[in-house]
């Protein structure tokens, strides 16, 4: 069964959620690369945002 294009990513966020901080999305490439991509980056705390989020 084919899954919904966002679905994986909203696994992995509530995957998270629910206390996996190590959760991630695997992407795999056509050209045969896999790539993961950990959840953890989208949340970060007030004195770890860059100027630009400041």
């Amino acid at each position: 069964m084919p899954l919904k294009p966002m679905e994986p990513l909203g696994l992995a966020l509530k995957e998270f959620y629910e206390g996996n901080k190590q959760a991630k999305v695997i992407f795999h490439r056509d050209d045969g690369l896999r790539d993961n991509h950990y959840v953890f980056h989208y949340f970060h705390t007030e004195k770890e945002f860059s100027l630009i989020e400041k």
